[in-house]
């Protein structure tokens, strides 16, 4: 449920006039002192996307972690991503940037790839024993 969710919260903020944006970080200049601050956030927030739906279908369904999984996951993401990105061409004071489908593209593929590595060596979607740690 969270996976939908923060996929629907991404979206609403991709398809958000820039003006709503830049208001709500106003209040922040320091934010702004950030270099590459939008290509960051568009990383963080896909790869939050694939890591919860990767969590979501892990925990639905055991034993389905895999590559495969993983492929379809990178993939839909990225589509996804693509999507939302060219949904802004739409917007009077949005522009779809190639740039911007990198980041996310980016951001989806570390977090499945951590969350892959993390899975084959035991580390379950339902968490981490601390005696594995050991």
């Amino acid at each position: 449920m969270i996976a939908v969710l923060w996929s629907l919260v991404v979206a609403l903020l991709m398809l958000l006039p820039s003006s709503s944006v830049e208001a709500a970080v106003s209040g922040w200049p320091a934010l702004l002192e950030i270099p590459s601050l939008d290509k960051i956030l568009h990383a963080g927030s896909f790869g939050l996307v694939a890591w919860l739906w990767f969590r979501a279908l892990g925990e639905s369904q055991p034993g389905i972690l895999s590559n495969s999984l993983w492929l379809l996951l990178l993939l839909g993401t990225i589509a996804y991503g693509a999507l939302l990105e060219g949904a802004q061409s739409f917007s009077p004071t949005r522009a779809t940037q190639w740039t911007d489908i990198l980041a996310n593209s980016l951001g989806a593929a570390f977090s499945l790839a951590l969350s892959l590595a993390f899975s084959k060596r035991g580390y379950a979607a339902g968490g981490v024993d601390s005696a594995d740690l050991s």
